[in-house]
């Protein structure tokens, strides 16, 4: 006999999927599909957003310790870097013991789409 056919109460019947159990299995299948399918813009701009904030922290490494390492004069400037607008502030800052040390903070902007963003980095020296 054809293993395809069951015996229900005297009678022989194909076993299977009906149509509307196979529609329904479609619909989540493409529902899961969709959504793994919007999952990969996000993706793509987070890594993007992880390269730009990564190139301005190294760019503000590479200038502060240009500053340490010169010991020019610290004074404020600006300029502008690939994508991205930078200033630096120089501050005195006294500790608590009266210990006179310099505040350097280089502010970074730079446009993400139709967005501004910042990041401010900060270091003290003497």
């Amino acid at each position: 006999m054809n293993k395809y056919l069951l015996k229900k109460k005297g009678k022989l019947s194909l076993a299977g999927f009906t149509l509307l159990e196979v529609l329904i299995a479609l619909m989540i299948l493409g529902l899961g599909i969709t959504s793994l399918y919007s999952i990969f813009p996000l993706g793509i701009r987070i890594s993007r957003d992880v390269q730009m904030l990564g190139g301005i922290s190294f760019f503000a490494q590479k200038k502060i310790e240009q500053l340490k390492i010169t010991n020019e004069t610290l004074s404020n400037s600006s300029g502008q870097e690939a994508n991205f607008n930078w200033t630096i502030r120089v501050e005195d800052y006294s500790t608590e013991n009266n210990i006179v040390l310099k505040k350097i903070q280089l502010d970074a902007e730079w446009l993400q789409g139709d967005n501004k963003r910042k990041k401010s980095f900060v270091t003290y020296f003497n």
